[in-house]
Formats: C-alpha cells, sequence, structure tokens
C-alpha cells in the first residue's frame, strides 16, 4: 500500500531559464521605448525569480558591465532586486495570547521589518530557506506536512500532506514516512520522487534518518534499515541488536547498540549492514549515544561516543574508527565538537567548557570556561564564534576564539535577553552567516530580535526588536 499523499502544485514552478531568451530581454533593457524597458525589466525578474540554475542572474551580472550605460545600469537594478533574499531570514514566534497560533514570517534585514507573516495551525518540527540561487523559495516542515513558499510573498507555491513524519536530505530532498509507506520528495517543485513499502516492525521512523553514499539509513524500534537512496527499495535490515542513533561518515555506519543487557559501539558496513568492529561500553541504564564522528586528517580520525549521565565515568570515549580501539577517554559529556582545518586539534565542547584537544591523545591544549550551559557554533574565517545562554534566563553571550593561535578574541554580551516561555530553548537562538556578516536570532514569546554581529569586534551595529502582528 503505498502513501496516499495530498501534493497541491501551484503557479511558478521552478526552472532553468532559456539563455537566448534572457539574452533578447536584456538587449531590451536598452530600447528608446520606455514601455519595451519596463516590459523586458518585468518578464527579466519574473525569469530570475524562479530561474533553478542561476542563468539569469549570470547574463545578468555580465550585461552588468556592458559598455551601453542603460542597460548596465537596469541589469544591476534587477540584480539588486532579485538577490533580496540574501537580506532576508524566516523567523517564527507566537502572538500574545495563551491560545495563540505559532506565527512565521520572513524578515528583510535591509529594511528591517517583515516582508509576511502567516500564522500556521501546526507546530513547525523545522524550517529553513533553500540555496540562495535555487529560486525564492522557504520550507516550511511540521510533523504531518511540507510547503515551500514563495520567500517574497508567503504564498504557498506546492505543499504534501499525510505524513507522520519527516526529515530533510541535504538541499533538494525531503524524505517522508507514512505508516509502513517511505516517499523521497523533491525541494524544487513538491513532486514524489519514488514511493515505496518498507517492512517496518512498528509505524514509526525514530530520528535521525541520515544520508550516506550507499543509501538512506534510519532505525526503527529495534531494526536498523538502508534503503537505497535513487528507488527507496530496501537493501537491508539489521535485526536481532537494539541500535541508537546512527552517524555516518564516507564508508562507515556508527552507532551504539544494546544486545542481552550489553551495550557496545559499532561500526557497520553501510553496504551490507555487518559489523566492522565491536567495543563494548560500561553498563548502565542510560543510553551512549554517539556524539560525533571527527576526520581529523588522512587516517587520523577520531569516533566520539558520549553518555547521557555525567555521574558515569568515562563519559566520553573516542576510538579508532579503523579498529575500534579506545585512543581516550574523558570524564567529561562533549556536547557539541568540530574539527580544525587540516584535522590537527579538534574543540570540544561540554555544557561548562570549550576544549582544545589532541585527536591522538586526547591532551588538552588550552580551555575555556562556559558559565551559561548552552552553546552554539559557528566558524567564521579562522575564528570560532560561541553563542552562550544562561537556560534559566540571562543575558545572551558570545565569544569569538582565534583558532590559530588558539584565544579569545573578543567577547560580547547581548542584553535584555530571558527565555522564552514556550517551546524547546534549543529552537529559539540562531546564529547565521549571511553575505552581510553574523545575524544573531533569538525567537520569543510576543516578538523577535534579530541583531547584525561585527565579525571582527563582536559588537552589535544593528538592534532590531520586533513584535508579532
Amino acid at each position: 500500500m503505498r502513501i496516499a499523499l495530498a501534493v497541491i502544485a501551484l503557479s511558478g514552478v521552478l526552472f532553468a531559464a532559456d539563455d537566448s531568451r534572457v539574452r533578447e530581454l536584456i538587449a531590451q533593457l536598452g530600447a528608446d521605448d520606455a514601455a519595451k524597458r519596463d516590459a523586458a525589466a518585468t518578464e527579466l525578474e519574473r525569469l530570475g525569480s524562479e530561474d533553478e540554475s542561476g542563468k539569469v542572474e549570470d547574463l545578468l551580472t555580465e550585461a552588468s558591465f556592458s559598455k551601453d550605460v542603460e542597460v548596465s545600469s537596469r541589469s544591476s537594478a534587477i540584480l539588486d532586486k532579485l538577490r533580496y533574499w540574501e537580506e532576508t531570514i524566516l523567523v517564527t514566534g507566537r502572538q500574545v495570547g495563551r491560545n495563540a497560533f505559532p506565527n512565521v514570517g520572513a524578515f528583510d534585514l535591509a529594511g528591517g521589518d517583515f516582508l509576511w507573516i502567516r500564522p500556521v495551525l501546526r507546530l513547525f518540527d523545522d524550517w529553513w530557506i533553500g540555496p540562495r540561487r535555487r529560486g525564492a523559495l522557504a520550507y516550511l516542515v511540521t510533523k504531518y506536512s511540507i510547503e515551500g513558499v514563495d520567500l517574497r510573498t508567503g504564498a504557498t507555491r506546492w505543499g504534501s500532506d499525510g505524513f507522520d513524519g519527516g526529515a530533510r536530505l541535504g538541499d533538494t530532498h525531503w524524505l517522508g514516512f507514512q505508516g509502513k509507506c517511505v516517499a523521497l520528495i523533491s525541494l524544487a517543485d513538491g513532486k514524489t520522487v519514488w514511493n515505496e513499502e518498507v517492512p517496518l516492525r512498528f509505524e514509526q521512523i525514530t530520528m535521525p534518518i541520515v544520508e550516506g553514499d550507499e543509501g538512506i539509513y534510519f532505525r526503527n524500534q529495534d531494526v536498523m534499515y538502508a534503503i537505497d537512496a535513487k528507488t527507496g527499495k530496501p537493501r537491508w535490515a539489521r535485526q536481532g541488536v537494539q541500535f541508537g542513533a546512527p552517524s555516518i561518515v564516507p564508508g562507515a555506519l556508527y552507532a551504539w547498540a544494546l544486545v542481552d543487557g550489553k551495550r557496545s559501539a559499532r561500526r557497520l558496513d553501510p553496504a551490507t549492514g555487518a559489523d566492522a568492529w565491536v567495543h563494548e561500553l560500561p553498563s548502565a541504564d542510560e543510553l551512549w549515544i554517539p556524539g560525533a564522528v571527527l576526520p581529523c586528517g588522512k587516517d587520523n580520525g577520531i569516533v566520539l561516543f558520549s553518555y547521557c549521565n555525567s555521574d558515569v565515568e568515562p563519559c566520553t570515549l573516542a576510538l579508532d574508527p579503523a579498529t575500534g580501539a579506545v585512543l581516550w577517554s574523558r570524564g567529561r559529556r562533549v556536547e557539541t565538537a568540530w574539527t580544525e582545518p587540516g584535522g590537527a586539534h579538534v574543540w570540544l565542547g561540554s555544557h561548562d567548557a570549550l576544549t582544545v584537544t589532541d585527536p591522538k591523545t586526547g591532551d588538552w591544549g588550552a580551555e575555556f570556561v562556559l558559565e551559561n550551559g548552552h552553546m552554539e557554533l559557528l566558524v567564521e574565517g579562522d575564528r570560532l564564534v560561541v553563542t552562550d545562554f544562561d537556560e534559566k534566563g540571562g543575558d545572551l553571550e558570545m565569544q569569538a576564539f582565534d583558532v590559530p593561535r588558539r584565544e579569545l578574541v573578543w567577547k560580547s554580551v547581548v542584553k535584555g535577553i530571558r527565555r522564552p516561555d514556550r517551546g524547546d530553548f534549543s529552537e529559539t537562538v540562531r546564529v547565521e552567516r549571511l553575505p552581510r556578516g553574523i545575524v544573531l536570532t533569538i525567537d520569543a514569546t510576543a516578538g523577535t530580535i534579530v541583531d547584525d554581529i561585527d565579525p571582527a569586534t563582536g559588537k552589535v551595529m544593528v538592534d532590531r526588536r520586533t513584535t508579532w502582528k
């Protein structure tokens, strides 16, 4: 029984623009007839906003250097309009009131206001703007549906409904499941690429879903499944082992496992599901989780497994990805990790510290104290920017570390922020890297704070505080 999906295809399907037609319209930008010039500009704006390939932008960029002043200036003006999405972010929040619906809006950073706001009847599981050159689409995901939305107007371009859940696969596709069926949805137009039955034991797939060279992998109760990414056909299933959430790198699939009350860390062959190695973990009531798989230079990677309960020692093990042997252990749970370019060191974050660590030995090169216990990382050139926020309420602190020198460069505090009354806090603070620099977004109960941060100094260059109306 295939998934019965309600797919609504609306106007403005993305496409690759025809070169000759675009060049013809660009030439008309220099016409003597003003009406003809305006008509050509309007048509180019439409083609550019719907163009999937980026050809319209490329040809307009080329024309912006034309010796014909009229063509050059008009091409530049159209480019400015087409590139508005570089100045746009998605924000979410609620109106004031106990029973208020959640809202989503497109916020114009240059203008300092919303392009549009729309209420949503279901809570969001995910939301993002597609590749900045693949048309002006934003994606809104709930537990049951996914929509492709025009970033300029908020109008629905297409929608797929009838799911029990799903996960984003890169920038091109979304995997939805319902009952014992799985469907791959194209993010370009919402069309179903394939729709296949999978012999699941329970009608619920446990996140995360990971994608690799050999297929798509997910856990369903005590079974690990692999399906072909191109066709959706099942490739293999591992039963008899209760697996934890998987992590994948090219050529290897990692997960903890539980068999007869004993826990172990495992490396699986993505092509067959067979064990490459098994390493027993200390027995405990809580679950071990793979915190990160870090490629630290050629043949020098590490696999981190962290424990959920900090009372058990060791809390983190670093394993050799080739053999499963213990390289080093640490009595602290690692919650986030980042590898320096070249793999010379790894930066490991716990709830109260950020440490620079030798991947071979586990020795600490430097340690920086974090006071507040919530952390997000952003790589900005040769700097690592850390957002540190007190979950119990307080000011938000940002710190930037010089990676080569392994030292603190600046510390910045954004005043007057308190934890929102609703929702998962981890989804309410976001740090993004846009062409204009670092953008910090805090979604509060009745409004949103959007600040431009100077990556060189950490100072707030523009402070915007808006209210959901």
